[in-house]
């Protein structure tokens, strides 16, 4: 609630990318997919986030590396909130998360 009021203040609605980690979310690839479809929410994501499909074959290094490639061009700062990041995976998710 306090985040959301600091984002509301600050003008910072568009630009702000909201993920629920959840207790569900064990699995990297549905918080991957999450994480694209919030950014790509996004006014600047829309521009520069591609679009992605599950598949069974979809690496999180990768996904990451695509979107750190996709918001290279952004010249101000595009906030991505993860709310309950702890229920995240540590041996997978939430490594990938702090590259």
């Amino acid at each position: 609630m306090l985040l959301q009021s600091w984002v509301g203040e600050a003008g910072l609605a568009g630009r702000v990318a909201w993920v629920d980690a959840g207790r569900d979310v064990r699995d990297p690839q549905p918080f991957w997919l999450s994480v694209v479809s919030a950014l790509r929410a996004t006014g600047p994501g829309a521009e520069l986030v591609r679009a992605v499909s599950a598949a069974p074959d979809l690496d999180g290094w990768a996904l990451v590396e695509r979107l750190l490639n996709d918001l290279a061009p952004l010249e101000e700062r595009l906030w991505l909130v993860v709310d309950d990041v702890h229920e995240l995976d540590p041996a997978q998710a939430l490594r990938q998360l702090s590259c």
